[in-house]
Order: structure tokens, then C-alpha cells, then sequence
């Protein structure tokens, strides 16, 4: 059955309606934008829908797959109380860089997570402040 849903992505301030047939497997769905509800200002002069929806649903994307790397390699920054909490800090550029902010990690390890980043996320679209 064909569903609606209204997201809002944690990596910006957009707000956009998809559909999506819950009758495919969760790695088969096809997501299609129905409205642009909201713009941020980093993405307001994206005015083609489709455009728009492909770039943050990407950066979404991109930002999970940073973070489970980090969480996979670097797991001190991921709060021990529990809750799973990063205790970095991440954020996209004008130019649509995520950019981190990784306390106690050394060069080493920054090095090991940009390289990880170009090869799998592509070149450029990661970096560390």
C-alpha cells in the first residue's frame, strides 16, 4: 500500500513529503518526493523538488554512514552512559561538507576516518575542524 510521510531530517531545517509502497522489502523501497514543505536557508536556492529531495536525503545518508564508521572505530566518542550520545560534533558547510569536530582523537585516527570517508563517501565530502 502507498504511503505518505512528512520528514524532517536531523542534518537540516527542510521539511519534505515522500511516498513509499510498504509493500517492497525495506532494501527495494522507492522513495518519491511528493512536496517540498519547507526549505532551510543552506538549501533554499535548490528550487527544482527532485534536486532538493536527492541532496538532503543524501547528506542524511552520508551522515549516518560517518557516524556508524565512527562508532564502529572510535566507540570513546559515543557517550558510555548509555544513550548512545556522540560527543563530537558534526555540521554541514555552505557547501554542503560535513564537517566534525572529534575531541581526543588523534591525528592517526583523524587520518584513518578521512581516508575511510573519500574512499566510501567520496572525495571531499567529509571534513575535520
Amino acid at each position: 500500500m502507498l504511503q505518505t510521510t512528512q520528514w524532517a531530517p536531523d542534518t537540516c531545517q527542510c521539511r519534505v513529503s515522500y511516498s513509499w509502497d510498504d509493500a517492497d522489502p525495506d532494501d527495494q523501497r522507492v522513495y518519491s518526493l511528493v512536496a517540498i514543505d519547507t526549505r532551510c536557508s543552506r538549501h533554499a536556492s535548490m528550487l527544482i523538488g527532485d534536486t532538493h529531495f536527492a541532496q538532503i536525503m543524501e547528506e542524511n545518508a552520508r551522515k549516518n554512514k560517518a557516524l556508524g564508521r565512527l562508532e564502529a572505530t572510535q566507540p570513546q566518542l559515543f557517550a558510555v552512559a548509555g544513550d548512545g550520545s556522540f560527543l563530537g560534533q558534526w555540521r554541514f558547510d555552505a557547501g554542503h561538507t560535513l564537517r566534525f569536530t572529534l575531541p581526543g582523537i588523534g591525528t592517526t585516527g583523524k587520518n584513518q576516518f578521512l581516508n575511510w570517508c573519500n574512499s566510501n563517501l567520496g572525495i571531499g565530502t567529509v571534513a575535520i575542524d
